[in-house]
């Protein structure tokens, strides 16, 4: 399954980067991805997509708490 993300320039003057959150999402999937800070993509095995995007909801949710995310960022996925 393949799998893409943008991030909005605004988020980005934040401090957030598509890259690390797929990046790390993609650790606890087993599969492969990165990017830059603006946009990333990865290769997920079949059936993992709910613990990647579970995984890059946690991390984004980190970041906001954290106060560097203001915004709501989302995350939409699609079968290609």
């Amino acid at each position: 399954m393949k799998v893409s993300g943008r991030m909005s320039d605004s988020l980005v003057r934040q401090g957030l980067s598509m890259k690390d959150i797929i990046s790390m999402a993609v650790k606890e999937t087993g599969g492969q991805g990165g990017g830059h800070a603006g946009a990333g993509g990865a290769t997920i095995p079949k059936g993992k997509e709910e613990m990647f995007i579970n995984a890059a909801e946690k991390l984004l949710t980190a970041h906001a708490a954290k106060g560097v995310v203001s915004g709501s960022p989302g995350l939409k996925t699609g079968a290609r």
